[in-house]
Order: C-alpha cells, then sequence, then structure tokens
C-alpha cells in the first residue's frame, strides 16, 4: 500500500529528532545532540508517531524517508 501524506504535518524540531533517529541515536543521544532532555526527544517522537499514525519508531522513520520529509 502506497499512501502519501498531502504536507508534511510535523515541525521542524520533530523532523530533526527523526532524522537523529534514522542515523540510529538513541532518545538519550538525540538529547545530547540536540541540546534537550532525553524525555523531550521521546516526547517529540511521541507526537510525530500520533501525527501521522505511526506505531513504532521504524515505521515513523520510513514514512519520513518515503515522504521525503527527511534525507
Amino acid at each position: 500500500m502506497n499512501i502519501h501524506l498531502p504536507v508534511c504535518p510535523l515541525s521542524a524540531r520533530q523532523l530533526e529528532v527523526i532524522k537523529w533517529l534514522s542515523f540510529g541515536k538513541s532518545a538519550e543521544e538525540i538529547g545530547i545532540i540536540m541540546g534537550i532532555k532525553r524525555r523531550t526527544a521521546q516526547g517529540h517522537l511521541a507526537q510525530a508517531k500520533d501525527a501521522i499514525g505511526a506505531g513504532k519508531n521504524t515505521a515513523l522513520v520510513a514514512t519520513a524517508l518515503r515522504e521525503g520529509w527527511i534525507q
């Protein structure tokens, strides 16, 4: 199934967290890189998953890559 979302519903901050996640970084590592708390990074990921209906981080990254929101 190939569903394309018309516009990116995610914030720039959420996309940055997803980008780091796609590089294999943990929420703790993302927090250090971005200068935010681990819980904040986790919150961005949770909100992004809710926004696009992804159940897991892998689905979140896959959707962001497929839609061209991250590279």
